[in-house]
């Protein structure tokens, strides 16, 4: 997946070297594979609420994990599991902010037939901001340090993302030694980056900096915001059919299945006329901070495109002896 797994949701990680990494297809596995494992609901009532803090990096997070069947009904099942973290991390001004929910649903048809189906939706806001330290350009030579209320990328440069999912499970075990077992999987990752383009380097007044100086080389307007959306999706069906049967002393366990998987990957570009705040060229007070005010100008300049899309198909066939 092209997002990472919120842990609270998974039960248990499996990895398989060499190769058994292609037991169940995935011609990406061939020196192995990593399979996550995720929490099922279960018929038998259980709660869990989980807080944890750290004070040296400000890190809180809440969990909490609620499974039983729905009612009285000995047919269906549920889960759910639901995370909110703050981090603040160790470097200075780096923020992360994630709020998750996993509601799931098991159908028992049958003693031999079930039907899974886990939705989730995880949403997470990043933002990357610095604090510069600047070398005074006067004959001393004196590191400048700026305040730590400074910060022209704190409110700025940031990154968000936006997952939703689902996956089905469906399995038939026709006998205890055959089972037919079929899954889908789609996701759709939506990712916001807004990086303002600031200069590194203080003016002679050894207090204030360019908006994006440095890139004017480059034929982009001084102090400009440059904004990418992305988006990631991920389509997967995957069918098999296991077995065991001996055969005089040997037994033979095969697997026999087809996959199907599509990846569409779509980024725009754009970058925003001017400086921030709409004036070109207008510098920063590193010492007297109001970048809060500052509002992005809405006309673009320039404006990029990337489309592709990978398809894989495969048949595969596998026997244990």
């Amino acid at each position: 997946r092209s997002f990472p797994t919120e842990q609270a949701a998974v039960e248990r990680v499996e990895v398989l070297q060499g190769p058994a990494g292609i037991l169940f297809g995935n011609v990406a596995g061939v020196g192995g594979i990593v399979n996550r494992i995720m929490k099922k609901p279960s018929f038998k009532p259980a709660a869990s609420l989980g807080v944890s803090y750290r004070n040296d990096a400000s890190n809180l997070r809440i969990v909490y994990d609620s499974t039983g069947p729905i009612g009285q009904s000995k047919k269906f099942a549920y889960r759910l599991i639901a995370a909110v973290q703050h981090t603040e991390g160790i470097i200075d001004f780096m923020k992360t902010d994630r709020q998750f929910i996993r509601p799931t649903l098991l159908w028992k048809i049958s003693d031999q037939t079930k039907l899974t189906i886990e939705p989730d939706i995880t949403y997470q806001r990043t933002v990357v901001g610095y604090r510069y330290d600047y070398f005074d350009r006067s004959a001393n030579g004196r590191i400048i340090q700026v305040p730590e209320g400074s910060n022209p990328a704190e409110d700025y440069q940031h990154t968000n993302n936006k997952k939703y999912s689902v996956m089905t499970t469906f399995i038939h075990q026709f006998t205890p030694d055959l089972v037919f077992r079929a899954a889908t999987f789609t996701t759709f990752n939506f990712l916001f980056d807004d990086d303002p383009r600031v200069a590194t380097a203080l003016n002679g007044d050894n207090r204030t900096v360019n908006r994006g100086a440095a890139d004017a080389a480059n034929g982009y307007p001084n102090g400009y915001v440059q904004q990418q959306d992305r988006y990631v999706g991920n389509y997967y069906l995957q069918a098999d059919l296991s077995g065991k049967f001996n055969l005089g002393s040997a037994v033979f366990r095969p697997i026999a299945g087809l996959e199907w998987k599509l990846d569409p990957n779509q980024i725009s570009i754009r970058r925003t006329v001017g400086g921030l705040g709409g004036i070109a060229n207008a510098p920063l007070d590193m010492f007297a901070p109001r970048y809060r005010e500052f509002a992005y100008p809405a006309p673009i300049v320039t404006y990029d495109q990337q489309q592709n899309n990978t398809d894989a198909r495969g048949l595969y066939f596998n026997n244990q002896v």
